[in-house]
């Protein structure tokens, strides 16, 4: 059965999109929306929102070479095309290439950095678009302030943000484990990191994935993003200039230091600047281009599940177990929902004994006296299934018998184990990632053999 992201979720797709794209009626048309001024080495993208005199630049042996001051450029295009930029005080060549995506709403920048030298260079951040600098704006109409800033991480909980992008004299103390998502975040900030503690009013805001900038309530949305994620760590910087009172954009590919070997190219993550009437349909115009791009597996029905202590304290106040017995028959029973809305009840990690991670076949009875087969049977009477969350790239360091037994297994640097201290569960040893798969087996051809005389027996084994 093959599917699309429309399938998958068609409702909440058509309702975002669909009145957008009717009122939009045809793609926009890309002439003279792009310009690559080869005089000072600079691109702009025009729209109802878009960038003007954004630079290029790469860091190369710790040392910052912006495309605009130390580069010689040759620019093949007129409304798309490529850049290639040969440096002036390192032997690098840097081919970067624009293009539309086909409906005429997203400039794509790819590039590849080619080391003409003699030996080795350090890449380090490699950057696609800056307007940091005087020359460089992005284009928000006549109201930047008002904008907001919607950042996400992928990870992180919630692994999203909304803050406004001009600095704000208000400050809100707020709960470390909660978020408002209603309007612009007037923390303007990271949330705190005890609760009640007074947060930042100031940026600059990093995402590792996306950053879209809208103004809540009404009009157009600008939208800075990676579409690959396979090389080096990508990065999107939003700030605000106070001394312009403008916003600002940085976006990079960080190689962090790897060399690059004399003869040797690499590509950099593909960067994508989306131009879009609507936010809804600027995110989905994200989902769509990175999914062409990897095309991941989906699952036929949508994975909903429920958290077993969602509204509850089932760590100090009640009993685990308690707690998600009376919460799957509240979906079923009070909220009418049947296995193909909820099929899920996943409990964390309050399954592992003292909630440790690398505890995975050690059950914990103090928050599930019953056991695991109780419980399973008794979610499967109302057809649900246990939901497990299993982690085997680390081990908690608390757990002595197993880190010890696995010593050799966990990844190193510099001859010592990796240690990475979690938040709330302490230190953690991390695994080696998984070999490659094997490159497939070339089966051998059997040599023909001639007898003499002709003739004899074919032999049917291969």
């Amino acid at each position: 059965m093959k599917m699309t992201r429309r399938d998958f979720f068609p409702t909440a797709y058509w309702l975002a999109v669909a009145g957008t794209k009717v009122a939009a009626g045809k793609a926009p048309e890309t002439a003279g929306r792009f310009q690559f001024d080869s005089t000072t080495r600079r691109y702009s993208v025009q729209g109802p929102v878009g960038v003007k005199g954004a630079r290029l630049g790469v860091e190369i042996d710790s040392t910052t070479h912006w495309v605009d001051e130390t580069a010689h450029l040759d620019w093949n295009g007129q409304e798309t095309g490529e850049a290639k930029i040969a440096f002036h005080s390192v032997p690098v060549l840097w081919r970067v290439r624009f293009d539309w995506e086909s409906d005429g709403r997203a400039l794509v920048v790819s590039s590849t950095l080619e080391n003409r030298g003699s030996r080795p260079v350090k890449l380090g951040r490699c950057f696609h678009i800056d307007t940091k600098d005087p020359a460089g704006q992005v284009l928000f109409g006549p109201h930047p302030e008002k904008a907001a800033a919607f950042v996400t991480n992928g990870t992180a909980n919630p692994p999203w943000r909304t803050h406004g992008l001009a600095p704000s004299v208000k400050r809100r103390a707020e709960n470390s484990e909660t978020f408002s998502t209603e309007g612009v975040n007037v923390s303007h900030g990271k949330l705190a990191a005890v609760a009640g503690q007074e947060v930042s009013a100031k940026g600059p805001f990093l995402s590792k994935t996306l950053t879209q900038w809208f103004t809540p309530g009404s009009g157009p949305t600008i939208q800075f993003s990676f579409l690959s994620f396979d090389r080096a760590e990508a990065s999107i910087e939003s700030g605000w200039d106070e001394s312009r009172n403008v916003p600002t954009v940085s976006a990079w590919t960080d190689f962090q230091g790897t060399p690059l070997e004399p003869g040797a190219s690499l590509d950099t993550e593909t960067f994508r600047i989306g131009l879009e009437t609507d936010p809804h349909a600027a995110l989905e115009a994200w989902g769509d281009a990175v999914y062409q791009r990897y095309h991941p597996p989906l699952w036929h029905n949508i994975p909903g599940g429920w958290l077993g202590w969602s509204w509850v304290d089932p760590l100090y106040v009640e009993r685990y177990e308690d707690v998600v017995h009376r919460n799957v028959r509240a979906v079923r029973n009070r909220l009418k929902l049947d296995q193909n809305d909820i099929q899920y009840v996943w409990v964390s990690i309050g399954n592992l004994k003292d909630e440790l991670p690398g505890n995975w076949l050690n059950w914990n009875y103090d928050r599930f006296p019953s056991g695991p087969e109780a419980l399973v049977a008794d979610l499967g009477s109302l057809n649900f299934t246990l939901g497990l969350w299993t982690g085997m790239f680390w081990m908690s360091a608390k757990i002595t018998g197993e880190v010890e037994e696995l010593k050799n297994a966990w990844l190193k640097y510099q001859g010592k184990p990796i240690i990475i201290v979690h938040r709330d569960l302490g230190p953690m040893y991390v695994g080696p990632p998984p070999p490659p798969p094997p490159p497939p087996k070339k089966q051998k051809k059997e040599k023909k053999k001639k007898k003499k005389g002709g003739g004899g027996k074919k032999n049917g084994n291969i």
